[in-house]
């Protein structure tokens, strides 16, 4: 990699803060191999990270450290490294990792946090142990799915496995690991196709994204400018330097430490962190005044054209749902994950599908060299630096699909809606990967999920029992419709593009910490469910999540209806408005208005995020629209002391929950 090529590019090089990222965090990172050590600590990261979400959530249950897309365990882990790291080497125990080092670790901690609680065993293994325990002759399960269940794809409870796991085991007992090997490890086959899959699609469209469209990776992009500036300013990191860094530290810590004294001591008064609900006028969705500090940080480092996008739909989808409350319009019923309503969250989910077909339409030509690459014209490949190599991307693409078309169709999927849902589910993977890296947002989610949205496409009128049965239990993987691992191994992506003689070996180390974090935190959370009951954890996917899909599939064969041509029209509205507003972004270079928030903009983390963004958004417009773009460069530290503060505010709480608040901890990280 060139010396001068930039790690921290604008995705709009009209921007007028492009130059200021591009000159400021263009620096060069040492070229080396692949230490033993960093793996060694990364997968040990990767390890901790699980088991400590795992016991974090369903033990202590404080704050939950795993919901955005720089997950706070991974910020907190890797701040503890680099600062470990400077001390260390300053007293002269260890060597110093280099700022290479630290990106390897970097990326395998992002990765082994994305598994755990909220993003994918929670959901999981709650969905998958629910069947048989929560079966009365009041909801009808068993008549009505149990049949159509096979026997490889959930745990029995013939023994009392299953009401051991939710209320704890007998005394005496041992916890009957046998009856989850089975569906376990179909479960682990299907999941590593969706990652082969995944991360074929990355490496496809890294080079479209990092090369040719300049994409600006805030969010990966701190944490790389906390890598290269690592080194040491006496026992500090060189980021960690300069009174904006602990001015930004102070305000988010200080407030924290206030409110954990009014924990110990309820008199005091606490400083309100959420600002509690904002109705314009009558019949409008509120607005939430919550001021979420990791979100307005990372907020900070966007496009200004994507923030002001974010905050003004939000506005446009608080004056359409006003109008259709006011009228008493409905589109028909939401669903679980999903958007504010089902007009709304339909047209949302018709600009999402137009952004993903442009996303892919802008790569074409770079996609189809991929494809002639690999069937034979080498010349075209340009793969000689990529994390795997095109024949492997495009045969891995086409192995994982076939391989998750077969294994839905053996769980008693029809083709049709597999197809359909697999279809889906990409297009979520690649949109949420897409915003997050050009936007910079740490909480994203798409507007619907691929199982709503199939069964709604399709009708459940000529659908079969088995194929609904089948259909819910992928509700597994939906991850609250925040991409699964797309979004992370697309980050991993730039890591790998500033690491540009072992992008190979990163991908490699990325998909060793996925699988450690997999095996501890299925562990983790099989062990607490025997220990403590999984029931008597108190979490909303156990108790609540798993139960309501499952109730579904009943209502589902109850009330058969078929294709909703109302919800449809409201996508093809969504899809037509989003195709205008991007033909006119790129048609007119002067074109204010960025379409992406468009597609997000009735999502429940628009609605919980946007007054922090539009924060964001006042600050930096204020340093480069009033200031100039020095005074936007010497800002920085303060927002990056901001994340600081924050992470070490959470960590005291979290600390001050285990000790004297175990089982009934403060969320005051939770989003």
């Amino acid at each position: 990699m060139n010396s001068r090529e930039p790690v921290f590019v604008s995705s709009r090089a009209t921007n007028e803060s492009t130059a200021v990222d591009e000159a400021h965090l263009s620096a060069p990172v040492q070229k080396e191999g692949i230490t033993t050590r960093s793996v060694i600590l990364g997968v040990l990261f990767a390890a901790f990270a699980s088991l400590f979400l795992t016991y974090d959530e369903y033990v202590i249950r404080s704050s939950y450290l795993n919901l955005s897309h720089f997950p706070l365990i991974a910020f907190l882990c890797f701040l503890a490294l680099v600062v470990l790291n400077v001390v260390l080497g300053r007293l002269g125990f260890v060597r110093p990792l280099s700022s290479f080092e630290l990106l390897i670790i970097l990326a395998m901690v992002m990765a082994g946090s994305v598994l755990p609680t909220w993003q994918l065993t929670g959901f999981w293994l709650a969905i998958i142990s629910s069947p048989y325990y929560f079966a009365t002759p009041e909801n009808r399960w068993e008549p009505y799915f149990h049949n159509y269940i096979s026997d490889w794809l959930t745990p029995s409870d013939q023994t009392g496995a299953m009401t051991w796991f939710f209320e704890g085991l007998p005394a005496g007992e041992r916890i009957p690991w046998e009856v989850w090997v089975v569906p376990l490890f179909w479960w682990v086959c299907f999941i590593a196709a969706v990652t082969l899959v995944s991360a074929c699609i990355v490496v496809a469209l890294r080079r479209q994204w990092t090369h040719h469209e300049k994409l600006g990776y805030p969010l990966v992009s701190v944490g790389i400018e906390m890598a290269t500036k690592s080194g040491a300013v006496g026992f500090r990191p060189e980021f960690m330097q300069g009174k904006l860094f602990w001015a930004g530290v102070a305000i988010p810590f200080g407030i924290v430490c206030w409110n954990i004294l009014t924990y110990l001591a309820p008199g005091l008064p606490a400083i309100p962190l959420g600002g509690g609900n904002v109705v314009l006028y009558q019949g409008a969705p509120g607005i939430n005044l919550n001021i979420h500090f990791f979100a307005m940080a990372f907020g900070f480092f966007a496009n200004l054209e994507v923030l002001f996008s974010i905050w003004f739909f939000f506005l446009i989808f608080i004056l359409e749902a006003s109008i259709f409350n006011r009228i008493g319009y409905s589109a028909g019923e939401g669903a679980y994950w999903s958007s504010y309503s089902a007009a709304t969250g339909w047209q949302c989910w018709g600009a999402f599908w137009c952004m993903v077909f442009w996303v892919i339409w802008t790569a074409r030509h770079h996609l189809k060299n991929i494809v002639r690459g690999a069937f034979g014209d080498a010349s075209l490949a340009e793969d000689g630096d990529e994390m795997m190599s095109y024949r492997t991307v495009v045969f891995g693409f086409i192995l994982g699909i076939v391989f998750i078309l077969f294994w839905l169709h053996s769980a008693g999927m029809s083709y049709t809606m597999a197809l359909v849902l697999t279809v889906s589910t990409l297009v979520i993977y690649i949109g949420v990967s897409r915003i997050v890296v050009e936007t910079g947002l740490a909480y994203v989610r798409a507007p619907m999920t691929a199982q709503y949205s199939t069964l709604y496409v399709l009708g459940t009128e000529a659908t079969s029992g088995a194929s609904l049965t089948a259909l819910t239990f992928t509700y597994s993987l939906v991850a609250r419709g925040t991409g699964l691992f797309m979004p992370v191994l697309t980050q991993v992506g730039k890591v790998a593009d500033v690491a540009a003689r072992s992008r190979k070996g990163i991908l490699v180390c990325t998909g060793l910490a996925l699988f450690v974090s997999l095996l501890c935190s299925v562990w983790g959370t099989l062990y607490l469910g025997y220990a403590h009951g999984a029931y008597n954890f108190n979490s909303w996917k156990i108790n609540s999540a798993a139960p309501k899909v499952l109730n579904d599939v009943v209502v589902y064969m109850q009330s058969p209806f078929p294709t909703d041509w109302v919800k449809l029209q409201f996508f093809w509205i969504g899809a037509g408005v989003m195709a205008v507003m991007t033909f006119l972004r790129y048609r007119f270079s002067g074109w204010p208005i960025h379409p992406i928030g468009f597609a997000i903009s009735s999502t429940y983390f628009s609605y919980r995020m946007t007054f922090s963004i539009f924060l964001a958004w006042a600050f930096k417009w204020t340093f480069i629209k009033v200031g100039d773009a020095a005074l936007y460069r010497r800002s920085r530290p303060f927002f990056i002391g901001i994340l600081v503060g924050w992470a070490l505010g959470v960590s005291l709480t979290i600390l001050v929950d285990a000790i004297w608040f175990p089982g009934s901890g403060h969320h005051i990280h939770a989003d």
